[in-house]
């Protein structure tokens, strides 16, 4: 529960998935995606039934640890990270609010000394004025224990940036990756070679 209480565990098999690959294109047809890259999206379902609660609930799930070469997380082979979300109580003012969905997958590789431009729109069924921003991942589990069962409660603490990186400026840039607020437009010139954990964030007005 939000208060950090511990309702109820649930476990999915891994065979259950619904796993496929991810596209990978570049915004620079001149360019290619080097042969190694590889990204695969795994949707994992399961219903639960949970008492109604005034204050509602929030759905965590923790692993640990990132890839090693991330290279904007401070000892990211170390660093796990927390996938949660708030389920609303009975108490809500507006009982019609719905959560807004990305309407597509961010992009996984960026081109080196080219425009990026992309929009990570996001539609919200009740009409709802939206704003999109950078923001920070969070950490989760350990490598001692990369899976917690169950995961510990909120409220959970964002990854260590490492020198010169922070929430706003999450990929070397320049100009800086920015997110149009409104538009949900991303714009900038990545200026390094690397790879590098970004959150992207989108949130009723």
């Amino acid at each position: 529960n939000v208060g950090g209480g511990l309702q109820t565990t649930v476990s999915i098999p891994l065979n259950s998935a619904n796993v496929s690959l991810v596209d990978i294109t570049l915004n620079d047809p001149c360019l290619a995606v080097p042969s190694e890259l590889c990204v695969q999206q795994a949707i994992y379902q399961a219903n639960v039934t949970l008492p109604f609660t005034a204050t509602g609930y929030v759905l965590s799930y923790q692993r640990c640890c990132r890839n090693n070469s991330i290279d904007n997380i401070t000892n990211a082979s170390n660093s796990g990270m927390t996938l949660t979300t708030q389920i609303p109580g009975t108490n809500l003012v507006n009982v019609q609010n719905s959560s807004p969905v990305f309407n597509s997958l961010p992009p996984v590789a960026l081109c080196l000394g080219s425009n990026f431009v992309y929009d990570i729109d996001a539609t919200d069924v009740d009409g709802d004025s939206l704003v999109y921003s950078f923001c920070d991942p969070y950490l989760g589990g350990s490598a001692g224990s990369p899976t917690p069962n169950p995961p510990s409660a909120p409220p959970y603490n964002p990854v260590n940036w490492a020198a010169t990186f922070s929430t706003g400026y999450p990929i070397p840039s320049s100009p800086a990756m920015l997110v149009n607020p409104i538009t949900g437009q991303i714009t900038g010139l990545a200026n390094q070679i690397g790879t590098y954990a970004v959150a992207l964030c989108v949130a009723d007005r």
